[in-house]
């Protein structure tokens, strides 16, 4: 139905009112709650009734609402939520789902895979440049989670070709790190290259949280290969900016492996 509503430029209640009638009707399925999905013939009968123009409009909304919803439901499911938001929302802005809880947006994001991988085919297509950069910010931190690996690298991978090709610094740097933090489960020397590209692109933009996210995964991958001293550095100085920036997700999350660097320390004091 939300789908249904920015496509058609309705109101949500309407576009409802509407679905139950096509399906009491059988021109429409519905295969699961607040799921339908056209016949083939209808499908061929609309696209013959209306204009070129029309189709477009209603494609670029539709758009700004996979986009918009994406955005919303991956802040739900970040564990981390450091890339601040790209996108400005749609005005008006298009009626979403209750993407509150990160089982609601995870359940909305499995149910919306295949149509979100479509939006993102279409801007590739089409060459919307920031819009596909952001599609893929937000479905890269759904796969991360819920794979395959392959897929997750591709469109990351993509994107960074894209965000070279048009200039995107800021898009470059956080395509490079969020590489980076992958790489870190099968490719240490990979990971710290990439994150190391990316602290210096942050430090030139002045991008205070961009440059706390580098330094928090590469104190991460220093400390996994046993540099705890250099590692520990990093990881005070991604403390110390987001102190003095306010940032509580950087605070925390140095702090925590400050605190673990200082138990590993303890450990191995005693069995010396």
């Amino acid at each position: 139905p939300y789908a249904a509503a920015a496509l058609t430029d309705m109101p949500l209640d309407a576009v409802r009112g509407h679905l139950r009638a096509l399906r009491t009707h059988r021109l429409i399925e519905k295969p699961a709650h607040d799921r339908y999905r056209l016949h083939d013939l209808i499908a061929v009968y609309l696209r013959a009734r209306t204009a070129a123009e029309e189709r477009g409009q209603a494609l670029e909304r539709l758009l700004d609402y996979y986009q918009h919803a994406a955005a919303a439901a991956a802040s739900g499911i970040s564990r981390y939520n450091a890339r601040p938001p790209r996108a400005r929302a749609p005005d008006p802005e298009p009626a979403t789902p209750d993407l509150s809880s990160q089982a609601r947006a995870m359940r909305w994001l499995r149910a919306e895979r295949a149509n979100l991988l479509a939006c993102l085919q279409h801007t590739r297509r089409c060459r919307q440049h920031a819009r596909l950069v952001d599609l893929t910010a937000s479905l890269g931190v759904f796969l991360d989670q819920d794979g395959p690996p392959a897929e997750r690298i591709e469109l990351r991978a993509h994107a960074l070709s894209v965000c070279r090709e048009t200039g995107d610094r800021a898009g470059e740097a956080w395509t490079l790190s969020e590489l980076g933090a992958f790489e870190n489960m099968t490719s240490y020397l990979q990971a710290a290259g990439l994150q190391e590209q990316a602290l210096t692109i942050f430090r030139e933009l002045g991008d205070r949280a961009g440059e706390v996210f580098a330094l928090l995964e590469l104190g991460d991958l220093l400390m996994d290969a046993g540099d705890y001293p250099q590692g520990a550095s990093l990881q005070e100085q991604a403390l110390t900016i987001s102190r003095e920036t306010g940032n509580r997700y950087g605070e925390v999350r140095a702090l925590n492996q400050l605190r673990s660097e200082e138990h590993t320390s303890e450990l191995q004091s005693l069995r010396h």
